[in-house]
């Protein structure tokens, strides 16, 4: 990954299971998190948050609109709950700072960590 993107390369992380096994994008973060432990590239749970939404956005030429909370950007927003399940929130609580926080969430949430969801900045009932 690091080479592409020096060679000025745009990458994000996205679903799809035509390509892909799942549509949920925390299963995609671990994917590459897990591909990139196998070929001695770890990333930083910070740089699976980018990719899957800065650096989305900045692959799709998007990033003037999208891809973070800037004033003007379109927003949809997921509010995850980084205790969503015992083995979750034993590793939160045992937390130094933010990344170690979000890291479980990445590796072992699904759904369940999911509590609120906004489209265009307007809470899903």
């Amino acid at each position: 990954m690091g080479g592409l993107m020096a060679a000025g390369h745009r990458i994000g992380l996205a679903t799809d299971t035509g390509g892909g096994s799942s549509f949920s994008m925390l299963r995609t973060m671990a994917a590459a998190y897990e591909i990139g432990q196998l070929t001695g590239t770890s990333l930083h749970p910070a740089q699976l948050y980018w990719l899957a939404t800065a650096g989305s956005a900045r692959a799709l030429h998007m990033d003037d609109k999208i891809g973070n909370l800037a004033v003007g950007h379109e927003a949809d927003l997921l509010v995850l709950n980084l205790a969503s399940t015992p083995a979750i929130e034993q590793r939160h609580a045992r937390a130094e700072d933010i990344w170690q926080s979000l890291f479980p969430t990445i590796m072992m949430g699904d759904d369940r960590a999911i509590t609120a969801t906004w489209i265009n900045g307007k809470p899903l009932p």
